[in-house]
């Protein structure tokens, strides 16, 4: 290989790497948000049947 294609093979794994990262911390971003707001609907349901 050359140089150049050393290269752009390298900046395509990290353009990989970087949208796997990114995908990761947006489905970790999702669950936390899906529980914090089973956790809010659960809460105020108890406290409307009181």
């Amino acid at each position: 290989m050359t140089s150049a294609a050393m290269e752009s093979t390298t900046l395509v794994r990290e353009l990989i790497l970087d949208h796997i990262i990114k995908g990761m911390i947006v489905l970790v971003a999702t669950v936390v948000l899906t529980l914090g707001i089973a956790v809010v609907w659960r809460t105020v349901g108890r406290s409307r049947r009181r």
